[in-house]
């Protein structure tokens, strides 16, 4: 391995703690590093063809299957995905306060591939507690990725944003990175902005995350999910940018 390099590319960084912006933390050179101290859930979606185990490479956290979710051999973006049926499906993992974000810097992102209309969740956190701006969801909506939280007036969500012009739902696969930095929340679709908007809210919850559906309101999604990385106090892209070619 040459000096400079860590496997074959090369880092500018190295030696250099000034450069270690915000912009650039959790990067080698220009790639986005898959793990690190930030990522708080990595899921691969890697096993079986209809495992119903969900395996989090980053800090070992255990989720349960429910519906039919379960692990596909017959589409994913990098082999192997998350398929959801729509009817009951979603996995979930218990509450633990490093899933929390505060109002941090933080990144969510994965690659989805969506066989159907209507209105899903893709994620979800809710405790069904009124408090202002605490809970979140990302809602795909005939295309439009909404952005959700509870505005504190009642027990549901209220959606804050919504994409334009980014249709999600269009039977491909497409990279999703919702981020915030600096009090300023994007969401990223196949790398580009599709929302940006500035506003306070604070992301502390006491409920479970769920990923395909929203079991409250029965809003359940139909399709492929990979690659699914929830990363607390950093926000990994803040520009255009391209989305990964590998797996993390």
């Amino acid at each position: 391995m040459a000096l400079g390099k860590i496997d074959g590319v090369l880092d500018t960084n190295i030696g250099k703690a000034s450069a270690l912006t915000s912009s650039n933390l959790g990067k080698v050179g220009n790639t986005i590093m898959g793990y690190d101290s930030y990522t708080k859930l990595l899921l691969h979606m890697d096993g079986s063809n209809g495992s119903t185990t969900f395996t989090d490479s980053a800090l070992s956290r255990s989720f349960t299957a429910y519906g039919n979710a379960q692990i596909t051999t017959a589409d994913g973006k990098f082999n192997q995905s998350a398929y959801f049926d729509g009817t009951g499906d979603y996995i979930k993992t218990p509450y633990t306060s490093d899933l929390d974000f505060g109002t941090g810097d933080y990144t969510i992102d994965f690659w989805m591939k969506s066989t159907q209309t209507g209105t899903h969740y893709l994620f979800d956190r809710c405790d069904g507690t009124i408090t202002s701006y605490d809970d979140l969801a990302l809602q795909i909506h005939s295309g439009e990725l909404r952005l959700l939280v509870d505005d504190g007036t009642d027990t549901g969500y209220v959606v804050i944003s919504s994409t334009s012009g980014a249709n999600a739902n269009n039977g491909s696969w497409n990279h999703i990175a919702l981020v915030r930095y600096s009090g300023n929340t994007n969401i990223y679709v196949n790398g580009a902005s599709k929302l940006s908007i500035s506003i306070s809210y604070n992301v502390t919850f006491t409920s479970s995350l769920r990923i395909g559906g929203q079991e409250t309101f029965n809003n359940y999604y139909q399709g492929y999910i990979d690659e699914f990385r929830w990363s607390k106090g950093i926000a990994r892209w803040t520009t255009t940018f391209t989305p990964p070619t590998s797996p993390y």
